[in-house]
């Protein structure tokens, strides 16, 4: 005697990777895991209305490429959200550097 579908108790297993889900949901429906599944909230950024163009040499963009696939994200993603991180680094220490006592400065040393 074989349950059916629908009588079926499923659940989703833990991943160790994106290529193992992958290769999961490849054989898998996901309807039979509906009840697992939990609304997430998205967040759109605003229209993005400027592109830049990067050369880079084939190896460093084959590099490129596979760190991307590692992540999951195509490589212009990849490409942005670094460039944004690094401008974030940058201004932090802009401004860490400005509220910092310049020891150069006797007037400004604390040492008196």
């Amino acid at each position: 005697m074989s349950e059916s579908k629908n009588q079926q108790q499923r659940t989703m297993p833990e991943f160790a990777s994106r290529e193992e889900e992958a290769e999961f949901w490849d054989t898998h429906d996901i309807t039979d895991y509906w009840e697992e599944l939990k609304p997430v909230k998205v967040n759109f950024s605003d229209s993005i209305d400027h592109a830049v163009i990067v050369r880079f040499d084939l190896d460093t963009f084959n590099e490129l490429l596979e760190l991307g696939r590692e992540r999951g994200i195509f490589v212009d993603a990849l490409i942005q959200t670094w460039i944004v991180e690094r401008m974030k680094e940058i201004t932090a220490a802009e401004k860490a550097q400005a509220t910092a006592p310049d020891s150069r400065n006797p007037a400004m040393s604390s040492s008196e």
